[in-house]
Order: C-alpha cells, then structure tokens, then sequence
C-alpha cells in the first residue's frame, strides 16, 4: 500500500480516476479534508505496480524485438 502526502483540486475530492497504463488499469481515490496537509493518508491499492516497475516491464518487453 503506497501513500502519497499532496494537495489535490477541490474537483477531485471524494471521487475516483481510472486510467489505463501499458494495458494496465489503476484507480486513484482522492480523500480531501478541510485543514492543511490532512489528506496526508490518502492512500494507492497495493495491488498497484509503481511508474519504474512498470517502465522496467516495458523495456523487458520492448527488448524482444530488437
């Protein structure tokens, strides 16, 4: 589980974003409060593969048709 301490658009509060990724779909759900830094627990599914794993994957992957 990754936890991701940032300030995000009053428009995202309480809602979630599903993008897609090499294939791969990820939600994001955006927990907002009404003081400073206090949506520093929102929180990433574990189920979730970072950024570097993903492009770690895809080179791999990529390196099949040289």
């Amino acid at each position: 589980r990754w936890v991701k301490k940032n300030c995000v658009q009053r428009e995202k509060c309480d809602k979630n974003n599903t993008e897609s990724y090499l294939g791969i779909k990820y939600t994001t759900t955006y927990d907002c409060c009404d003081t400073d830094f206090c949506n520093s627990g929102a929180t990433l599914p574990s189920a979730h593969i970072s950024l570097p794993v993903l492009l770690a994957i895809g080179g791999t992957w990529l390196l099949r048709f040289l």
